[in-house]
């Protein structure tokens, strides 16, 4: 696992924080669309609900510890793991949208109860991982469809 990690985990992800005209740039383009995807959804009858899935690197202090050694001549004294949740919760709290917070609390539960949420060697969830993401979003979702329900006709 760690070495797999080593060779290219969030390698992608990590040349863009490192490029802060990129980051800006893609930031920008990504809340264009929520934004243009909430006003469609609202247009519909409904309600946008944003969640964003967390990286191994955000659950587990490990991998989070890893990432951070991989750039040696980069200061990462400043690098906030759950930033981009941060930024999203914000923006989705000024656009009136739903915001479901998975990362910190998925990140809690391994570090309470030591379990893997994502397959070795791929850092995709395994069938935990999906377990705890329904079980978070349902109750949410489930309220949400409640009050989106049109009353009933007489």
């Amino acid at each position: 696992h760690r070495r797999q990690f080593e060779k290219k985990a969030d390698s992608g992800a990590t040349e863009l924080v490192l490029n802060t005209q990129a980051l800006d740039e893609s930031w920008r383009v990504t809340l264009e669309v929520i934004k243009k995807l909430e006003r469609e959804v609202r247009a519909d009858g409904g309600r946008l609900a944003l969640a964003v899935i967390p990286t191994i690197t955000q659950v587990y202090d490990r991998y989070w510890e890893l990432l951070r050694q991989q750039h040696p001549d980069a200061d990462t004294r400043g690098w906030d793991r759950f930033r981009p949740q941060e930024i999203l919760h914000d923006f989705a709290r000024r656009q009136g949208i739903l915001y479901i917070p998975l990362s910190q609390a998925m990140a809690r539960a391994a570090k309470e109860n030591g379990k893997t949420f994502y397959l070795d060697g791929d850092y995709h969830f395994n069938e935990r991982g999906h377990q705890f993401v329904a079980e978070t979003l349902f109750p949410v979702l489930e309220s949400l469809a409640d009050k989106l329900k049109p009353a009933p006709r007489d």
